[in-house]
């Protein structure tokens, strides 16, 4: 499956305003992993 979203969080493993963008058959589903998602910076990943 393929999908955008506008954010994700690293510390809840929530994605936020996800859009479903169809099935993909070019890869197979243990290939689809979390470590994809590209994460915003949390509170405690911000420098102070």
């Amino acid at each position: 499956m393929e999908c955008r979203y506008l954010y994700a969080r690293r510390e809840s493993g929530s994605i936020f305003q996800p859009v479903f963008r169809g099935m993909r058959e070019d890869i197979s589903s243990e290939e689809c992993t979390v470590a994809q998602f590209k994460y915003k910076a949390g509170p405690s990943e911000v420098a102070a």
